[in-house]
């Protein structure tokens, strides 16, 4: 069972999973630094969260560095939008990082297919099942035929992750219906959810809705959504792939 408090944290993770991905949009000397390492990554499909940072963040508010400073976080999510695809929504605080992107033909508000990513801290009391059974409770809430199949759960790079695909027939704050796969992994800084997200017309069977074709090419993107650690030799950083 999943405390309250946890559930009020769920229930802000699973809203913000409609419009997220790391992100870096501060103002001080390491969020420079940041927004540096945010517009590599996005070229690179590397996704760092924190890591080297923390050695670079050298009090840019004149304020004395603190004594009990935590050590640099070397846990990366790789992660790479399809290609031609923009980032729709950002954000970014001490404790998550969030963005969207949608395809560079389709407009922020009235977007069809949308790729969603959120690194988060203080998730330390669930697991990844648990996290995407938080999903599923809300989406049910709030959809009518709504159904939902386990597509993978286990270990990738000494991770838990599971994958599940989920169906809407019809939201009830957007009046649509959606169609959408989200991977959960459970990091050892940070707790990541990825999801592909497809708008559609009200359905009552997701075979009107979505072809098998896309379910499956959305699967292997997923697939390459990936984290590593740059200095844990059990969550080693391969070389990226080349395709």
């Amino acid at each position: 069972m999943l405390s309250s408090n946890t559930k009020r944290q769920f229930l802000f993770v699973s809203m913000a999973l409609m419009s997220c991905y790391p992100c870096f949009a501060q103002t001080s000397e390491t969020a420079l630094q940041q927004s540096k390492v945010h517009n590599n990554a996005a070229s690179n499909g590397t996704i760092a969260n924190k890591t080297d940072l923390a050695s670079q963040n050298t009090s840019s508010n004149n304020e004395p560095a603190s004594t009990d400073s935590q050590a640099p976080i070397s846990e990366v999510l790789r992660a790479k939008p399809p290609e031609g695809w923009k980032v729709s929504y950002q954000f970014n605080n001490d404790d998550t990082r969030l963005a969207d992107f949608i395809p560079a033909e389709e407009d922020n508000k009235t977007w069809r297919t949308k790729l969603s990513i959120e690194a988060r801290q203080g998730l330390d009391d669930i697991d990844q099942i648990s996290a995407l059974f938080g999903e599923i409770q809300n989406a049910n809430e709030i959809c009518t035929n709504f159904s939902h199949f386990n597509l993978f759960s286990g270990i990738e790079n000494g991770y838990p992750t599971s994958v599940r695909l989920m169906e809407c027939g019809e939201n009830a704050h957007s009046s649509k219906g959606e169609v959408s796969i989200i991977k959960a992994i459970q990091g050892n800084a940070y707790f990541y959810f990825v999801r592909l997200l497809r708008r559609t017309e009200p359905f009552s069977d997701s075979v009107d809705a979505i072809q098998k074709s896309e379910i499956a090419a959305w699967s292997t993107y997923l697939k390459k959504v990936t984290v590593c650690d740059t200095v844990n030799p059990d969550h080693l950083c391969l070389p990226p792939e080349n395709k």
